[in-house]
């Protein structure tokens, strides 16, 4: 069975997506297989406001039933929001992965470079 993807992100090989806004602005969030996999979400870490992000590091943690997972920053860039609905409700996260479960938004520092590195995504 092969996935469909929105094909207006772009994926990271550790399961983050993106969505390019303007201005070097992107929305970043998980995707609906590693959802899936973690199984049952108790919590989720997530950055500050102003903090750096530096692409294929850890920027925060899903904490599960089975244990915890670190997330890796698909790009690089300084965090501008993070969705404090996470926090309160981690449950959204597994509800509605690509619009209400978005993790953060970022001010991508080299988008033109570390973007041509994500995997389109293509609605099969």
């Amino acid at each position: 069975m092969e996935r469909s993807w929105p094909k207006e992100l772009f994926y990271h090989r550790d399961h983050c997506w993106v969505k390019v806004e303007n201005n070097n602005q992107v929305i970043i969030g998980l995707d609906e297989f590693f959802i899936k996999k973690a199984g049952e979400i108790n919590k989720v870490k997530l950055p500050f406001e102003g903090d750096e992000i530096k692409v294929n590091e850890s920027f925060g943690e899903v904490l599960t039933v089975s244990g915890d997972i670190k997330v890796v920053a698909p790009l690089s860039g300084e965090i501008m929001e993070v969705n404090l609905n996470l926090e309160d409700d981690p449950q959204v996260l597994m509800k509605d992965p690509y619009q209400e479960g978005w993790m953060m938004k970022v001010i991508a520092s080299n988008l033109e470079d570390e973007i041509e590195m994500l995997i389109k995504g293509k609605s099969s």
